[in-house]
């Protein structure tokens, strides 16, 4: 038994050690993280800024007991108060393609945020794994 555990705690680690020795370089990761900000670059320029959002409102038309629904693009003014900009019954496509390229950014940027941690997290779990490693070979080395 105890010979088993051993051969699958040395397993694990040589396939830990192979994913820490297959990481991609720093130098790697800087240069997909250079992409991804260029990116961002491209997209920041049709994507609506940050504190512009759309507000659905609804309008009751009590004779016929109708609803209908208009659309409005909001935004904080340089004077600190929220302005509004009518769009109408539908979103305009300039306004969802702003949307969804802010939203593509704030992705990108988990992305780039994940690249920088995915080396640094293998690194400390190898580390954490070759402590109990050694910590297993002193306490099944000792019982035999």
């Amino acid at each position: 038994m105890n010979k088993q555990i051993q051969e699958k705690i040395g397993e694990i680690f040589n396939r830990m050690r192979e994913m820490v020795i297959n990481l991609p370089t720093s130098n790697e990761i800087e240069k997909l993280v250079s992409e991804i900000n260029e990116v961002i670059k491209e997209l920041s320029k049709i994507a609506l800024p940050s504190g512009y959002w759309v507000e659905r409102k609804m309008v009751k038309n009590y004779p016929q007991k109708k609803v209908y629904y208009y659309y409005y693009l909001r935004y904080y003014g340089d004077d600190g108060r929220i302005h509004n900009q009518y769009l109408g019954k539908e979103i305009p496509e300039w306004v969802q393609r702003g949307l969804e390229a802010r939203e593509t950014i704030r992705k990108l940027e988990q992305v780039i945020d994940e690249l920088r941690g995915i080396e640094l997290f293998l690194l400390k779990a190898f580390s954490h794994f070759r402590t109990c490693r050694e910590i297993l070979e002193d306490v099944l080395g000792k019982e035999e």
